[in-house]
């Protein structure tokens, strides 16, 4: 185990965590900004998926690539210590802060990031103490990467998009508004400033910046920038070359006296702001000074030790308590992060996927159950008539048909709704919710994604009848009809079919010839086990009410097959699928 607890709030260290390739999630309680941060302060902040502060980073980039850490640089007489360099460190985590701490020369430094709970935006707070037995002139300099745009702007008109790039240096530091975002889908004006402002101590701005990387790696590089190996004089006003260029927050801090066992603090509070100015500073007024900054992070420790305190455990194992606080906020995180924003999941351009949406309220059950079925119900909105769903969801909730435009259609994903609901039937039996009327989902797609109807233009994804009328359905047909279009859905050897986005990454011919076992066995687990359900609100009522399309599926009802007959199934399933086409 590289890891040890501390505490019981499952606060951990790790030696030397420079020789693993590690990160560490920061974000605010509403994920506005979303940071990782590695040992050696490599990592990425950002918004979504067309706002980046700093450069994207996978995870080969947190290991070697010096264009994606934050980074300090602190000169004593001729010499050079680089913060991020890795040495012998100790990391210290905790919810939701991450601290290295590094004895260096005659400098112990602790670099602590956090975000602030209840504000977007990414402190950085760098604690220099002097350990030698001499007074010591020390001259700090940040240096964080500005990028400020897209993703996808790494490989799509870097160039030109930094062309528009526009600078203005403040008392504090930088902002970077660009003129436009540069997409040929249609440009449009910029409404976002990325940030980065800085401050001594008790509220001292910095003496000056060098705003771009030209300006700070000089004749140099990233390696050996000249304005730190030459103490290249920095500037406080724009100058006209700074425009259209890669922009930097490299914000140099007054030479200092540091005495013997004297300390000198350091701050920098990054983000993205599209509400202009004002509201930047705004935010900055919260946190310009050395006791404000130490206030708020023991409030944001606060905050989430308090929300992980609706259910908790106790196995008399300390290390498994805690290791346990971790498990049950990982789903948060992924809630917040997505599928799309840490080094390790560095696909897709943000939201959750199908799956995610459920397992989230499984957790959503335990930590916050006053608003799981709020949340079950809107969830299943997300399914289509044909026993499909979208597949991505929005950081607001809203459902979208698909990725990228790649229409897909998993076998399993019809299994999992149920699951969630089980839990929240047997935690609070409320079989009421199995009569609750939900919307379905509609778009371009039918006949499970078989099908495109070129012609649709409806813009609330709900479906209408031929009438023009929102279709509703209860939880319960929303149930059957996932499942019972599962198991007509039959290959050859009467299992349960893959789909086109089942395992296509290594298995071309999975949705011509591939069927799932494992799958097929869920679903009739899942079957059998509603049948427990139906049978209690048999007793509370007599009659359920299903579309009619439905009750050829319902074969004992009406017209029986042979299940061992697979192209039988597979009929019934394509004349339900006609018939819904346009319900």
């Amino acid at each position: 185990m590289i890891y040890k607890f501390i505490d019981n709030k499952g606060t951990f260290t790790v030696k030397n965590p420079g020789q693993y390739n590690l990160y560490f999630p920061l974000t605010d309680k509403a994920g506005k900004l979303l940071s990782s941060v590695s040992p050696n302060l490599a990592g990425d902040i950002k918004q979504d998926d067309e706002h980046f502060l700093t450069p994207p980073a996978s995870i080969e980039d947190t290991r070697s690539n010096l264009l994606c850490r934050r980074d300090f640089f602190i000169r004593i007489n001729k010499k050079t210590i680089r913060l991020s360099e890795p040495g012998q460190d100790i990391l210290e985590a905790g919810f939701l802060y991450h601290k290295i701490t590094k004895r260096t020369g005659p400098l112990q430094v602790e670099i602590l990031n956090f975000i602030p709970h209840d504000i977007p935006v990414e402190i950085m707070w760098v604690r220099i103490i002097n350990k030698s037995r001499k007074s010591l002139k020390i001259t700090p300099t940040s240096f964080i990467p500005l990028y400020g745009r897209a993703a996808k702007n790494l490989r799509d008109h870097r160039h030109v998009s930094s062309l528009l790039n526009r600078l203005q240096l403040a008392k504090y530091g930088i902002y970077l508004k660009p003129t436009m975002v540069f997409d040929e889908r249609g440009h449009r004006i910029n409404k976002a400033t990325y940030f980065c402002l800085g401050f001594e101590g008790k509220g001292i701005p910095p003496s000056g910046q060098f705003p771009t990387l030209d300006y700070f790696c000089g004749r140099g590089d990233l390696s050996q920038p000249e304005a730190i190996d030459r103490n290249i004089k920095p500037v406080t006003k724009i100058k006209a070359e700074f425009n259209g260029k890669e922009a930097a927050a490299a914000l140099r801090f007054k030479m200092k006296i540091l005495g013997r066992q004297k300390e000198a603090n350091y701050f920098l509070v990054m983000g993205i702001n599209s509400s202009g100015e004002k509201s930047i500073i705004q935010s900055f007024n919260k946190l310009n000074t050395l006791k404000k900054v130490t206030r708020k992070l023991e409030n944001t420790k606060k905050y989430w030790q308090n929300y992980l305190s609706g259910i908790d455990f106790d196995f008399k194992d300390k290390k498994f308590n805690n290791w346990l606080r971790w498990v049950k906020f990982q789903p948060t995180l992924r809630k917040l992060f997505g599928n799309s924003f840490l080094p390790h999941f560095d696909y897709g351009k943000g939201g959750r996927g199908w799956r995610d949406l459920w397992q989230d309220a499984l957790t959503l059950l335990l930590t916050e159950p006053g608003k799981a079925k709020k949340l079950i119900l809107n969830n299943f909105k997300g399914v289509r008539i044909d026993g499909s769903n979208a597949t991505i969801i929005s950081k607001a909730g809203g459902l979208l048909s698909d990725r990228d435009n790649i229409s897909r259609v998993w076998m399993d994903h019809g299994m999992w709704p149920y699951l969630t609901l089980r839990l929240y039937l047997n935690k609070t039996g409320d079989l009421s919710v199995l009569n609750q009327d939900v919307t379905y989902f509609r778009d371009h797609l039918l006949k499970r994604a078989r099908e495109r109807d070129v012609g649709f233009a409806q813009k609330d994804f709900r479906l209408r009848t031929r009438a023009g009328l929102v279709y509703k359905g209860s939880v319960l047909e929303h149930i059957l009809i996932q499942h019972l279009t599962s198991f007509f859905n039959v290959g050859e050897h009467n299992v349960i079919r893959l789909e086109n986005a089942d395992w296509n990454d290594g298995l071309d011919m999975a949705a011509q010839k591939g069927e799932s076992v494992t799958f097929s066995f869920m679903y009739a687990h899942n079957l059998k086990d509603l049948c427990g359900f139906l049978k209690e609100l048999k007793r509370k009522q007599k009659k359920v009410t299903l579309a009619e399309e439905l009750i050829p599926l319902l074969d004992r009802l009406g017209k029986p097959l042979k299940y061992n007959d697979c192209q039988a199934k597979q009929k019934r399933l394509a004349g339900y699928l006609e018939r819904t086409r346009n319900i």
